[in-house]
């Protein structure tokens, strides 16, 4: 046992110690702090703080809980789209004027869907009989490998428009202004477009027989067209679990003004160019749907034209519902499986066929010309 010390030593000894402590805790809050200006994710493109700057829109379809027709989204700037081609067929829409342009979002790694779209509905030589075209529209991947398939298949069909952002959910909305900006510059001669994503099949027949029945006249184009499945008051997810969660932050309201389902949509060809010219001066915002046919499309003061009773966004009903389709009103589904998807078409084609056989015609005749 160590010998009793005085009180005066034990002082000094507290002291020291005490000193000591103070003088480690002042050079940890003296040091020079890490440099990190510099320092970027390596894979993910970087989507901007959502915090440092707020830009009013102006939405013209209200929201129940929104006293004003403005919505604020938290975004530090605007959407000019700073990317570049890395696959453009500029020739897609060459020749005489297109009446259906279609451009399908895709991911690079999907190539089976997008080999399943050019065997049935989207096959260039189906396609050609109602004067339309055809693209998928994809990002990057940092995988070589993909890469190199992409190419390969680009150099092989043709049909492939891709930009150097990284392909991802959160990036949506950058291949949704690749489109808008595409069929401007490269396609502007098509009287309508089509929207759809790569695991949705479409009846062509109905879809055009709809158009001409209820859309067209014989002396003028189509115009102000956003033909869709309408969402109204769409709930904002704040579940910070969820793949579509909304923080206040980016969107302050409980629910969504009106917008469309972006698994299918039709624009007349005015309506996309007027959205390209807006969509330079609107804030990113990463939901693409609400982001395209809600944020962009509500400047324009047109309204969007109901198409809802057409969709079938089930996959497991698909099937069922299209042979209860009596009314022949069904136009686009949700097929999930391969599988599904060939038996649908082969069924849309079996009853086409039937129809003309037992009709002793030819196929309506559409009006692609004005």
């Amino acid at each position: 046992m160590l010998p009793r010390c005085s009180f005066v030593l034990r002082y000094v000894f507290v002291l020291v110690i005490f000193a000591a402590a103070l003088l480690m805790l002042t050079l940890v809050n003296t040091a020079p702090p890490r440099k990190t200006d510099n320092l970027r994710l390596p894979i993910e493109l970087e989507l901007r703080s959502t915090k440092s700057m707020t830009t009013t829109l102006s939405i013209n379809h209200g929201v129940h809980n929104v006293t004003e027709s403005k919505v604020l989204v938290n975004q530090t700037h605007f959407n000019n789209h700073p990317f570049h081609y890395i696959l453009n067929p500029t020739n897609i829409c060459h020749g005489d004027n297109i009446y259906m342009l279609i451009y399908i979002h895709t991911a690079p790694v999907n190539f089976k869907k997008r080999v399943s779209i050019r065997e049935t509905w989207g096959s260039q030589q189906f396609l050609n009989q109602f004067n339309s075209r055809l693209v998928f529209l994809m990002g990057r991947t940092i995988k070589k490998d993909t890469m190199l398939a992409i190419t390969m298949e680009s150099n092989q069909y043709g049909d492939i428009v891709q930009e150097d952002y990284i392909d991802s959910y959160r990036n949506l909305t950058h291949k949704a202004n690749c489109a808008l900006r595409w069929v401007t510059k490269y396609c502007s001669n098509a009287k309508l477009i089509l929207k759809t994503d790569d695991d949705i099949m479409v009846n062509i027949y109905h879809l055009l027989k709809y158009i001409h029945e209820k859309l067209e006249t014989k002396t003028q184009p189509i115009k102000n067209l956003l033909l869709c499945n309408k969402w109204k008051r769409m709930h904002v997810i704040r579940e910070k679990r969820s793949k579509w969660y909304v923080s206040k932050e980016e969107f302050p309201y409980d629910f969504f003004p009106a917008y469309c389902s972006g698994s299918a949509f039709v624009m007349s060809a005015d309506v996309v160019q007027k959205m390209e010219l807006a969509s330079r001066k609107m804030p990113f915002f990463w939901i693409d749907d609400y982001y395209l046919t809600g944020m962009v499309f509500n400047t324009l003061q047109i309204k969007h034209t109901e198409f809802n009773k057409a969709y079938i966004l089930n996959q497991y009903v698909a099937l069922n519902r299209y042979a209860n389709d009596t009314a022949h009103s069904l136009v686009f589904y949700h097929t999930g499986k391969m599988s599904t998807f060939y038996a649908l078409w082969k069924r849309i084609q079996l009853d086409h066929n039937k129809l003309l056989h037992n009709s002793k015609s030819t196929p309506v005749q559409h009006n692609t010309t004005y």
